[in-house]
C-alpha cells in the first residue's frame, strides 16, 4: 500500500507522527565505518515506514578534515525534503527570520518555507546527550526517528 500524503505540504502534527512512526532499514550502514573517529564517511541507507510505507533515505556524512563536523539526516525519497537533520559544528546558519542557529543544531521539516529544512534549532540534549561523536549521534538519531 502506498501513502496518500502530500509530502510537499505536511502539518506539524503529521511531521511529529512521521518522526515517531516505526521505520525499517532495507540495508545496514556498517557500524565500523561510523565508529571510526577519522576519515570521510558518506553512507546511505534505504528506509521504509511501517504504516504509511513512505520511502526515505538515511544519510550519514563527515568530511576528511574535521572529525567533529558531520551530518545525519533522513529525507523523503519522493521529494528529497528533509524530515530531520542533525548538523554538528556546522558553519553559520541564519534562519529565515534572521536569528542564528547554534553551531551544532537540528532541522525538522517546517512547512512555512519552500525549503523545508530552512530553520535550524538547538539540539535537544535529552534526545541527543552526546553530540561530538558520530556514532553516538547516529545511535541517538535512530532512536529519535524510530528506525529499526
Amino acid at each position: 500500500m502506498s501513502h496518500n500524503l502530500d509530502l510537499n505540504d505536511l502539518d506539524d502534527l503529521t511531521i511529529h507522527n512521521l518522526i515517531k512512526e516505526l521505520k525499517n532499514r532495507k540495508n545496514i550502514i556498517d557500524p565500523n565505518i561510523i565508529q571510526s573517529h577519522f576519515g570521510k564517511v558518506d553512507e546511505r541507507c534505504s528506509i521504509v515506514s511501517d504504516n504509511n510505507k513512505i520511502k526515505y533515505t538515511l544519510r550519514v556524512y563527515r568530511g576528511n578534515k574535521e572529525p567533529g563536523r558531520f551530518t545525519v539526516y533522513i529525507f523523503f525519497k519522493e521529494t528529497t525534503h528533509c524530515l530531520v537533520r542533525i548538523d554538528t559544528l556546522a558553519g553559520r546558519h541564519v534562519n529565515p527570520d534572521g536569528s542564528v542557529a547554534p553551531k551544532s543544531h537540528m532541522h525538522i521539516y517546517n512547512n512555512k518555507f519552500e525549503k523545508k529544512d530552512s530553520v535550524g534549532i538547538p539540539i535537544d540534549i535529552k534526545k541527543f546527550p552526546v553530540i561530538d561523536n558520530l556514532f553516538d549521534v547516529y545511535s541517538s538519531f535512530l532512536k529519535y526517528t524510530n528506525i529499526k
